[in-house]
């Protein structure tokens, strides 16, 4: 018996046999260039990006990768298009004497910047959630830091703790409210029952027209023994009511020659308080921002408050009224760099919105806090609230309470 059947038996004379030699069949032609293909793909599968198990996705198509690369190019786009229009604001300064087509419409870009920053804020915040949904995290990040350089101040502004100082022993205190009347269409029936629950020793009335005028000086005459009216020209009529007596004549702040236009007058009076004692009161009405002149004008009326306070310096002084002008913009920065106070912010609540981005919206979509009250160092604001619409206006009343020293 063999112990290995595969081999042949022995010869006659006992010898065994050579071990015999399997020969395998040679491949065919087809058989090898399969074998070949199939090498050559998985050397580049490998070279692609490592080895692939079978059943792995092809690699992405030619459509794919451009619609990629087209989402990326968008993601950035949008971070320079929220960040070289931020950058530009907060960098240009507008000035007085700006003068022709280019200095005035860089102006007035840099002012709507300014002015619009919270509602850019959100949607550059909108822009940011989307690149961070489609995964471009390098992009998100910046116009989230964006959205948060637009919208911290306000945020600040709103949900900051304040507990209005108390009155300093001696001084006498006086409630201010101020109310623009939208050329004159506001309802008096609703501005009479706000001055009688409010009950202000001072009321100052921008766009002071007929026949509105004319009802309210017939309704508080008796209360407010003391008023003036700078005029009564629609949009430019500016007033002001007062249980206390006039130190001195009641006049307009001088502003350079020409900047801004006549029509544009700031009311500036001085309140007697006795004993010496008195007031000085600015009415604020700043031209209306709608066209790139008019915001270089604002800045000409601010550089004559600033002059204006400086020469009333030994005095208390209190500027309140509508700057058209929101914290955020330029003038209302300069004018904390020369040492205003902003009420708001003092003894303020909330963002405090006093104008409606849409006047037919009011009240459902964010507006804007262009009303405001500024104060020398003399004074001590120990109250200051925005109070509710008055149907017809585009704008809330304001109201200031002050410590006279």
């Amino acid at each position: 018996m063999r112990d290995d059947p595969t081999q042949p038996p022995p010869d006659k004379a006992g010898h065994a046999a050579p071990p015999t030699r399997r020969v395998q069949p040679a491949p065919s032609r087809d058989a090898a260039a399969a074998t070949n293909a199939s090498a050559d793909s998985r050397d580049a599968g490998a070279g692609a990006g490592g080895e692939r198990a079978d059943g792995d996705a092809p690699p992405p198509s030619t459509f794919r990768r451009l619609l990629r690369s087209i989402i990326t190019a968008a993601c950035w786009l949008a971070l320079v298009g929220a960040a070289a229009p931020v950058i530009f604001a907060w960098s240009w300064r507008i000035e007085p004497d700006h003068e022709g087509v280019l200095l005035r419409g860089l102006a007035f870009f840099a002012f709507a910047v300014r002015a619009a920053s919270l509602h850019i804020a959100g949607a550059v915040a909108v822009a940011a959630a989307f690149a961070a949904l489609l995964k471009r995290f390098k992009p998100a990040l910046g116009l989230a830091l964006i959205a948060a350089f637009l919208a911290l101040p306000s945020v600040d502004d709103a949900l900051r703790f304040r507990s209005p100082p108390a009155a300093p022993p001696g001084s006498t205190e006086l409630t201010v409210l101020s109310f623009n009347a939208f050329v004159g269409r506001a309802d008096l029936d609703q501005t009479i029952d706000l001055i009688d629950r409010e009950r202000p020793d001072v009321v100052l009335f921008q766009e002071f027209a007929q026949p509105f005028a004319g009802g309210v000086e017939r309704a508080v005459a008796r209360r407010f023994p003391h008023r003036f009216h700078l005029s009564t020209g629609g949009a430019y009529g500016t007033a002001v009511f007062s249980t206390l007596p006039f130190a001195d004549s009641p006049g307009a702040v001088p502003t350079p020659h020409g900047l801004p236009p006549s029509d544009w007058k700031q009311l500036a009076v001085e309140l007697h308080l006795g004993d010496d004692r008195s007031l000085h009161l600015v009415n604020v009405h700043a031209p209306n921002p709608m066209a790139p002149r008019r915001v270089v004008e604002q800045h000409a009326v601010k550089a004559a408050l600033v002059r204006h306070g400086e020469r009333h310096a030994d005095h208390p002084v209190l500027l309140m009224g509508d700057f058209n002008a929101t914290a955020a913009s330029q003038l209302a920065a300069d004018l904390r760099d020369a040492g205003w106070r902003d009420a708001h912010r003092a003894a303020g609540a909330g963002l405090a919105f006093t104008h409606a981005a849409a006047p037919r919206l009011k009240g459902l979509m964010p507006g804007v806090r262009i009303d405001h009250a500024y104060t020398n160092d003399a004074l001590t604001v120990t109250d200051f609230r925005t109070l509710d619409w008055i149907d017809d206006s585009d704008h809330r009343p304001i109201l200031v309470r002050i410590a006279v020293p």
